[in-house]
């Protein structure tokens, strides 16, 4: 009988330093899940690009091509300095659940979910635009 007790004493210690370990914050998810889903588009929008640069040196370039690009160059730029922000202000830690956020870095979550989202809109508008162009 001592041995079950111990082992089940274990067993919940187990947990109880499992569930120490997993701090992930669900708004550093939602935030994770929302670069994910942005840089699943960024192969997308640098073949529009290339087909946006083809287009141009195959028929006389037009405005509308010419802002295309800049659209999407730019949107692709966004993106890159959101993610670098983004890596100076978490460690690996923080952002995968390994270490809790403090409320100072809930707040700067919380901004940088908005960052997140308005580089989101950029892209959707740059691709909406090229494909117009295409």
């Amino acid at each position: 009988m001592k041995n079950f007790t111990l082992v089940v004493l274990l067993f919940f210690f187990g947990l109880g330093i499992q569930a120490q370990v997993k701090k992930e914050d669900p708004l550093m998810q939602e935030v994770m899940e929302l670069h994910d889903s942005i840089m699943a588009k960024m192969p997308r929008t640098v073949n529009y690009i290339n087909q946006l640069q083809a287009k141009a040196q195959n028929t006389a370039e037009t405005p509308e091509i010419r802002t295309a690009i800049t659209h999407l160059k730019k949107a692709n730029q966004s993106m890159t300095d959101w993610m670098q922000g983004f890596g100076k202000q978490f460690s690996a830690d923080e952002m995968f659940g390994k270490k809790a956020l403090s409320k100072e870095k809930i707040h700067i979550l919380e901004q940088e979910k908005i960052k997140i989202l308005a580089v989101g809109e950029q892209i959707k508008a740059s691709m909406e635009g090229a494909e117009k162009v295409l």
